[in-house]
């Protein structure tokens, strides 16, 4: 196997358990918003063009995701 194909698989993976975990806890946060939040965890505060190559998102959609974060008191901004 590549080191691409073990990497999508990781992600993939990751992805699943990220959902199992919002439906187990009853979380209403989307299953992307999860992924924001674990890549923060594990990373530690970053900006938002590092957060999207992190979690491989378009910059965008973090940007929009992050906001939303915000709103929800979730994260705060630097």
């Amino acid at each position: 196997m590549t080191r691409t194909k073990d990497i999508e698989r990781i992600v993939t993976a990751a992805h699943a358990l990220t959902r199992i975990a919002a439906v187990r806890t009853g979380s209403e946060v989307p299953a992307a918003q999860w992924r924001m939040l674990s890549a923060l965890n594990g990373e530690g505060a970053l900006r938002v063009g590092a957060l999207a190559q992190f979690a491989r998102t378009p910059q965008p959609v973090v940007t929009r995701l992050v906001g939303q974060l915000v709103d929800e008191g979730l994260v705060t901004r630097a």
